[in-house]
């Protein structure tokens, strides 16, 4: 079994691009292209419902389409490396657009079941960013993790 279904959110608050509010979800149909014991490798993509709200009092709630895939690499039982792309367009102006891609170290933790480390570099392109803003926004980040 190949196929499978997802829900997705990412809400965020970024000072630094200016953005009060942006919250995007969706849902639909991923397909896995390649499942082993260690690598995996997936396509997604599905409907969903964008919305931003920026210090410069715009806002924007429209439907939304969102496309991605994703990477997985068991280096052994507790670190893995891991790769994420998504697309996501408004359905009402397909130029307001964003590609959203994290690279990632993941730890699982010992002593608690489902807990992790996990050390990240993110990379978010808005197609049509907030006024005097830049399009392009990397972050590094370390994060605790829950897996279920």
């Amino acid at each position: 079994s190949r196929w499978y279904t997802f829900a997705s959110d990412d809400v965020r608050y970024d000072a630094i691009k200016g953005i009060s509010l942006q919250a995007q979800g969706a849902g639909g149909l991923g397909y896995y292209l390649f499942r082993g014991e260690r690598f995996k490798l997936d396509l997604r993509a599905g409907p969903g419902v964008t919305f931003i709200h920026t210090f410069d009092d715009d806002h924007n709630l429209s439907p939304a389409l969102e496309s991605g895939i994703r990477m997985s690499y068991a280096i052994n039982s507790h670190l893995s490396a891991t790769q994420e792309t998504t697309y996501n367009t408004s359905v009402t102006d397909f130029n307001q657009w964003r590609i959203h891609s994290e690279t990632a170290l993941n730890y699982k933790l010992d002593f608690q079941r489902g807990l992790g480390l996990k050390l990240g570099f993110d990379d978010d392109y808005e197609n049509q960013p907030s006024h005097g803003r830049r399009n392009n926004d990397t972050r590094a980040s370390l994060a605790l993790t829950l897996d279920f």
